[in-house]
């Protein structure tokens, strides 16, 4: 994972000294922001149930997660910081509702396989897709709602 290593309750004592360590939780939040997509979302990419989710990502270490469910997370997790390089900004809606070939970014995601060359693919022609949508939208709205709405 790049120097990152996760951990779950006793994993942390094997960390190696001058690396970044990385919880199941930052992991799972670093996911659902990376895509901008809900909670439901995310649970089914990830197999799990929507308090499972809420768990992960407000507990604290001592965490108990099946070792499959581990695995994808953290899978995911090395997917989506891949696909952060060409895609900074979460694509949001997005990632459900563009479709190549009969499938979304969702879909490629939530699949039982995760295959990441398929994955990657798919994110720069969807890279593509959001400059053109978010250059067409920077025409219209060059200021931010939270600069537009700011009392000085």
């Amino acid at each position: 994972m790049d120097g990152k290593l996760w951990r779950t309750s006793g994993l942390l004592s094997d960390a190696i000294p001058g690396t970044h360590v990385i919880s199941l939780s930052e992991m799972v939040k670093e996911i659902k922001v990376q895509l901008g997509l809900p909670n439901k979302d995310i649970a089914k990419m990830l197999g799990v149930t929507q308090q499972s989710l809420h768990n992960y990502t407000s507990a604290d270490d001592e965490i108990v997660v099946r070792e499959e469910t581990l695995e994808r997370i953290r899978r995911l997790y090395d997917v989506i910081t891949k696909i952060r390089s060409f895609i900074p900004h979460s694509p949001g809606a997005m990632a459900k509702n563009y479709r190549r070939n009969g499938k979304s970014l969702f879909d490629l995601l939530a699949a039982d396989s995760i295959e990441d060359s398929e994955i990657m693919e798919f994110g720069e022609v969807l890279a593509d897709k959001l400059s053109h949508v978010r250059g067409d939208q920077e025409q219209f709205h060059p200021q931010t709602l939270y600069q537009m709405t700011k009392h000085t």
